[in-house]
């Protein structure tokens, strides 16, 4: 290794050295997010050593075809500890700055799409629940009112044809007039819900 290549590579591990300071740096800002799960946080920790090795190594290989000296791992040490002397204090509020900067953009994002698309579908939805049980109601009622003025004429028929049919086929179709009405009360009663909900 001639020593215009040592040169080479022992500032390339400096760097690699500042490099690693801010990525560790950044690491453990965003770990936060999952340091609560032990398991997670160990698999995270694990896949995060070995991209930064791979890093670090692929560095070394392309300055001098991954020959590993002792003079690498001290030169990688001193850009850790060039960092920590002199990045690691504004490093940390630029990194702060920035967080808060993606999260009021996420949060501006996400109340943006509150507001033009989740509201009006939401607002679009209501109305149209709105209008089919309005519909529902309605033709309800005039069904109803139409039932009974074609069936006023024959009550008293009704009546005398009630007296003629048996106790026990009459009580059967009480039971599924009533199951029917039933139906159409649940059906009401699901319909109103459902506009309460979207509210």
């Amino acid at each position: 290794m001639t020593l215009s290549t040592q040169l080479i590579t022992m500032l390339s591990m400096v760097v690699s050295g500042i490099y690693l300071g801010f990525a560790t740096e950044t690491y453990r800002r965003i770990s936060v997010i999952w340091n609560s799960k032990k398991m997670v946080t160990f698999i995270i920790e694990i896949l995060y050593w070995i991209i930064q090795t791979l890093i670090l190594f692929f560095v070394l290989f392309q300055v001098n075809d991954g020959e590993l000296r002792v003079y690498i791992f001290l030169a990688c040490l001193l850009g850790f500890s060039i960092y920590v002397v002199m990045f690691k204090t504004i490093y940390i509020r630029v990194l702060e700055w920035i967080i808060k900067v993606l999260v009021a953009i996420t949060l501006g994002i996400i109340n943006i799409i509150n507001t033009l698309v989740i509201r009006p579908v939401k607002w679009i939805i209501e109305v149209l629940l709105r209008i089919v049980y309005f519909i529902g109601n309605l033709l309800y009622r005039i069904l109803r009112f139409i039932l009974k003025i074609l069936l006023s004429p024959f009550r008293m028929l009704f009546s005398y044809i009630r007296k003629l049919i048996p106790e026990k086929i009459w009580n059967n179709a009480t039971k599924l007039v009533a199951f029917c009405s039933t139906i159409i009360y649940k059906i009401k009663k699901w319909l109103k819900e459902v506009v309460q909900k979207v509210r």
